[in-house]
């Protein structure tokens, strides 16, 4: 259930979609005046939106301070990796591992290790077809290629169900 709602609402909270439902009341709204008033929410969503740069300023007030590698000092016990980086769409998918716009979350994750800043991965990840089925969770997949990659299988530890 919580899997279902989380995407329903990540599929609301959308900016394009705020920017069709008053579009679609523009087009089929009896009350002209209310069809200006959405046209002009429209186009001023779509400006805003569509703004790189106000994207940008908005995300930084809402990200933490980004940490420097370099500061870093003190290796840790285990290094996170949390899931979502993976693409199960893109063909062929059997030989090699697909990732989508958050697969810079594994590379440096693998970056970490590899300077010995943390000693095991934590894979975490699911396969995200609780509503159609099962498939391989993204964790295993994960470890899988952290295998072909040369980490030994003692550095990995995962939790498939997340």
């Amino acid at each position: 259930m919580f899997f279902f709602l989380s995407k329903a609402l990540y599929f609301i909270i959308q900016p394009v979609n705020w920017m069709v439902l008053p579009l679609v009341y523009a087009y089929f709204g009896k009350n002209k005046k209310w069809k200006k008033r959405c046209l002009t929410i429209t186009v001023a969503a779509s400006l805003l939106f569509t703004n790189h740069f106000i994207m940008n300023q908005c995300m930084r007030l809402w990200e933490v301070d980004t940490i420097l590698m370099s500061d870093i000092k003190e290796p840790y016990d285990i290094g996170i990796l949390l899931g979502g980086y993976s693409n199960f769409f893109i063909e062929p998918s059997s030989d090699r591992h697909n990732y989508n716009e958050r697969g810079a979350r594994f590379f440096q994750t693998y970056e970490l290790y590899k300077k010995g800043k943390f000693k095991k991965f934590l894979l975490t990840g699911g396969s995200g077809f609780m509503l159609i089925g099962s498939e391989k969770s993204e964790a295993i997949l994960a470890r899988e290629l952290l295998l072909r990659l040369g980490v030994p299988d003692e550095d990995i530890i995962i939790e498939p169900h997340s």
